[in-house]
């Protein structure tokens, strides 16, 4: 199901991507009188967050933990932007947003001890925060009332990653014992690109306070390395080999958002 709804999501972006270089040149669809060129909108918006694979990290939890876990589990996204036209094809904004990744997971293992045999319950809860902030730029070539545009985005991101491990064992000198794995509180550099489409309440664009229904796609990428493992390296024996590295942690998400623009400062006509 997840894979499908990649391809699902993949396939919307490059479809608003072929639409809005098709209209790019279309002189027919401008419209027949100018509008000032600065205007501003605020939109806000909600969605679904698919997050990408963080390989490394989970080939050694599945080999030292739980082997049946692959992927952190995202909140919906939650957006506010701020976008400023100074032409009419092109625009530049202010963007931030909010993610929500987890993993929760138990499970039991045997183990033999001074030729005693034991069983540990071992429950794993790691919740990652992730805070984008871009400077965004967007190209829309058609200004009418449903409209479509492609942006960039780059800037940083601020990323909580909490890891709590509870340990419940039956021997007592056992090496594995409860403890905040990882609680780091950092801010990485971010990228995002993204497409849409504007369904304009009115037939002319930004005339009104309530603007438009926004349907978005994009792709978020994080240069976020941590040293994830580290602090569990003397609870094994002998510790796995290469577990002092950063790995790369929920270094992304694709979303699909809808959301709602609201025109602050209205273009008029230019008499």
């Amino acid at each position: 199901m997840q894979q499908f709804l990649y391809k699902f999501i993949i396939r919307f972006i490059l479809i608003l991507l072929a639409y809005n270089m098709l209209f790019s040149e279309d002189s027919e669809n401008k419209p027949y009188y100018k509008y000032k060129h600065f205007s501003s909108i605020a939109c806000i918006y909600t969605g679904f967050g698919f997050a990408t694979n963080s390989v490394e990290f989970f080939n050694d939890y599945n080999t030292y933990f739980n082997e049946y876990i692959e992927q952190f589990k995202v909140t919906p996204v939650i957006g506010l932007a701020l976008k400023f036209n100074f032409h009419e094809d092109y625009r530049f904004g202010l963007s931030v947003d909010y993610v929500g990744a987890n993993l929760k997971d138990y499970f039991s293992e045997s183990f033999t001890s001074y030729g005693q045999d034991y069983t540990r319950g071992i429950g794993e809860n790691i919740s990652i925060t992730s805070i984008p902030f871009l400077l965004t730029a967007e190209f829309k070539p058609i200004e009418q009332q449903f409209q479509g545009y492609i942006g960039v985005g780059a800037g940083f991101v601020y990323s909580e990653i909490n890891w709590k491990e509870n340990v419940e064992s039956g021997y007592s000198d056992d090496s594995r014992t409860s403890s905040t794995v990882l609680d780091e509180k950092k801010v990485y550099p971010v990228f995002r690109i993204y497409s849409g489409v504007e369904l304009g309440f009115d037939k002319q664009p930004g005339s009104n306070f309530l603007g438009s229904f926004i349907i978005e796609a994009g792709y978020t990428f994080i240069v976020r390395y941590t040293e994830i493992y580290s602090n569990l390296t003397e609870q094994f024996s002998p510790a796995p080999e290469g577990w002092s590295k950063s790995y790369a942690i929920f270094p992304g998400y694709i979303n699909l958002s809808i959301g709602l623009s609201f025109n602050f400062q209205r273009g008029g006509k230019i008499k």
